[in-house]
């Protein structure tokens, strides 16, 4: 009956560990930066309106997923699945297609652009509202989780400028758990270990 019992138990904790293993839980995260006056990580002119942005002098900054809600630890195992990038821009240019203005968006020096607004034309001009973009995963979990960004504006007429108010980077990641498979693991030993003891009794 003993024998039984603890067989019931090893199969329990074996099934309880290989479930762990399969199953490691999917999490939604997000980190926001509001680029606006009072805002976090603030900017240096304090303007309402966010980082000002003037054509040939792109802003840079960059999303770390360590730092996210919750965090995601890329060197301890974790992997984002999917992710999208919310840009929040305002503009008030509305005086001649000369001052319509053209966002590129550059990821990581280079591993991917994204283009927003058609350059010259009027009737895609990039203005006051949120712009979001699917962004390839492989940027993010294979630079040890850090998304570097760099928005460049431009017009006609060379005198493009815009305000960048917020950026959001969320999605979703799976996130192994390592207690639970180690516990089972000794659950494992422990019942084994009860199971030569009464084998030598």
């Amino acid at each position: 009956m003993k024998k039984f019992s603890i067989a019931i138990v090893v199969a329990c904790l074996m099934a309880l560990t290989a479930g762990t293993v399969s199953a490691d839980p999917v999490v939604n995260f997000s980190q926001f930066l509001d680029f606006r006056a009072g805002g976090d990580p603030g900017n240096p002119a304090n303007h309402p309106f966010g980082i000002f942005i003037v054509q040939g002098q792109p802003f840079t900054y960059q999303h770390d997923v360590l730092n996210a809600v919750p965090s995601i630890d890329i060197g301890a195992g974790h992997y984002v699945t999917d992710a999208t990038l919310k840009l929040y821009f305002y503009d008030e240019d509305t005086d001649g297609i000369g001052n319509y203005e053209w966002v590129t968006v550059n990821f990581n020096g280079g591993a991917g652009t994204w283009n927003i607004g058609t350059y010259g034309d009027g009737s895609d001009d990039v203005d006051w509202a949120t712009y979001p973009f699917a962004v390839d995963v492989a940027w993010i979990n294979g630079n040890n989780g850090i998304l570097a960004v760099e928005v460049a504006v431009r017009n006609v007429g060379g005198t493009g400028d815009i305000f960048l108010k917020t950026s959001e980077l969320s999605g979703t990641a799976v996130v192994p758990v390592p207690g639970a498979v180690l516990l089972g693991v000794l659950g494992l030993g422990a019942a084994g270990m009860r199971l030569r003891k009464n084998k030598v009794a």
